[in-house]
């Protein structure tokens, strides 16, 4: 039992190291924090900086790979009024709604929406 405690709390330390060594990389890949999310879920002792990490992991990749979308999705003549506010919802989510193309998103998801009910 005491050799099961000591094991897991040498894989906390190393989770814990691997996600600082995440937030502070300037690119990490959307798989590797992906990974790092999914670990955490698995982590079975509380941790007291738990949510705090998780905000940031999910933050991180958020605008590693779903804000190019939403750029992607600015840029179109047309784009998909339900691929928009879901980005955005996502952001918002993550408190990343204050962001300049995730309120232009929002704007421009509103006024079609509005369209959309005439």
């Amino acid at each position: 039992e005491a050799a099961q405690l000591r094991e897991l709390a040498a894989s906390v330390r190393a989770w814990r190291s691997a996600a600082r060594a995440a937030l502070d990389a300037p690119s990490p890949s959307e798989e590797e924090l992906a990974g790092l999310l999914q670990q955490l879920s698995n982590i079975p002792v509380r941790l007291r900086e738990r949510g705090e990490i998780q905000r940031s992991l999910a933050s991180k990749r958020w605008l590693l790979s779903r804000r190019p979308a939403l750029l992607s999705a600015l840029e179109a003549a047309r784009p998909s009024l339900e691929e928009v506010s879901g980005l955005c919802d996502e952001a918002a989510g993550l408190g990343l709604g204050q962001l300049p193309e995730v309120l232009q998103a929002a704007e421009r998801a509103a006024a079609a929406a509005a369209r959309a009910a005439e």
